[in-house]
Formats: structure tokens, C-alpha cells, sequence
């Protein structure tokens, strides 16, 4: 059985960093970002998130992630969304989409969730601004703040109604400890079961 991870946390958080890490140790794992598409598109981050390219880049970026992902379970890779995917409803789409594909080309998928540290909009400014993709302080400042007072934390009744679309689902966090560093804290793999 395939898994899909799928990452959750605000910019800075460690996500891409986490994916980067898992990458080396599977060579049938894909990472599917889309700050890389939305840079790759638009000639770096800046440009991807400026407030008159990012909408409509935006739309485009998230058909070209649904591309790979549905080429990832085509040929059988796990993969990681390294989205901030900060709302049930997008982690929600992001299921939904995994279960159609996976079920449309018979193969079998689990998913898990990976949540990262909520953290101060301080602190994940100041680990965002260690590579900040050309974006200022100030224009990190604003998006940061933004998505985190639209942050839904996962819930257990979440998960219960991911079941719908995914019976083997889990749930794993992350910790950023004093020094910066990240680590896993706490896995449930496949915590629900129909």
C-alpha cells in the first residue's frame, strides 16, 4: 500500500525542510509543492506572490499539483503535498482527489497527515525569513498573519469524516524544539478503521 502525506502548518514551519529529509531515504517518494510550481511558472517567489499574480497563477499551480499527484498514483509513488493546507476544506479536497485516483486506477493508498508546529507568527517569520525566497520581511509578515488567523487545527471529527473517502488514515506531528531543530513527536498510523 502507497501513502500520501499530507502536510499542514504555516510558512516556516518546516515542511518543506521534513520533505526534503524524507526524500533521501525513498526513491519512490515525489514531493509536490506549490511554491516550487508557482516559482517554476512565474520566475521565482516574489513574482508567484504578488497580490496581482498569485489568484490566477494560483488556479493554474493547483491543476499542475493534481497532475503529478494523479501521475504519482498512476505509477505507484508515495508522495508528500507540502502545501500549508491550513483549512479542513483544503486538506478535505486534497482527500477527496487521492481517494477518486486511487480508486479510478485501482490502487491502494493510505494518507497520512502531518501536522507541523503552530507557532507565534514571530517565530515562523523569523524561520521563513532564513530563506526567504526573495520575498520582504514586511510582505511575509502580511501573508503570515493572514493564514494564521485562518489556521484550522485537525480534528478528531476531521478525521472521522476523512473516513468517508479513506479508511487508513493517520495522524503525525512535529515539534521544533529550542535550537530550531524539528522532530517527529507523535504518529498514529491508521488511527481509524471502518
Amino acid at each position: 500500500m502507497n501513502t500520501a502525506y499530507l502536510f499542514t502548518g504555516l510558512p516556516g514551519s518546516g515542511k518543506s525542510t521534513i520533505a526534503r529529509e524524507m526524500i533521501k531515504t525513498d526513491p519512490k517518494l515525489v514531493i509536490i509543492c506549490a511554491d516550487e510550481l508557482g516559482q517554476m511558472l512565474k520566475g521565482g517567489y516574489a513574482a508567484y506572490s504578488s497580490d496581482e499574480n498569485f489568484r490566477p497563477t494560483r488556479a493554474l499551480v493547483a491543476q499542475i499539483a493534481q497532475e503529478a499527484a494523479r501521475r504519482a498514483i498512476e505509477n505507484g509513488y508515495d508522495f508528500i503535498i507540502d502545501e500549508t493546507l491550513l483549512s479542513q476544506e483544503a486538506r478535505e479536497k486534497w482527500i477527496r482527489f487521492i481517494y477518486v485516483q486511487a480508486h479510478m486506477q485501482m490502487k491502494k493508498y493510505k494518507v497520512t497527515i502531518a501536522v507541523f508546529p503552530q507557532v507565534s507568527v514571530t517565530e515562523s517569520l523569523k524561520n521563513r525569513m532564513k530563506n526567504s525566497k526573495g520575498v520582504s520581511r514586511e510582505t511575509w509578515k502580511r501573508i503570515i498573519t493572514g493564514m494564521s488567523k485562518r489556521q484550522e487545527p485537525v480534528s478528531s471529527d476531521e478525521l472521522l469524516e476523512y473516513q468517508k473517502y479513506i479508511s487508513d488514515i493517520g495522524v503525525c506531528q512535529f515539534l521544533r524544539d529550542e535550537k530550531g531543530n524539528i522532530s517527529q513527536i507523535s504518529a498514529t498510523p491508521s488511527i481509524l478503521r471502518s
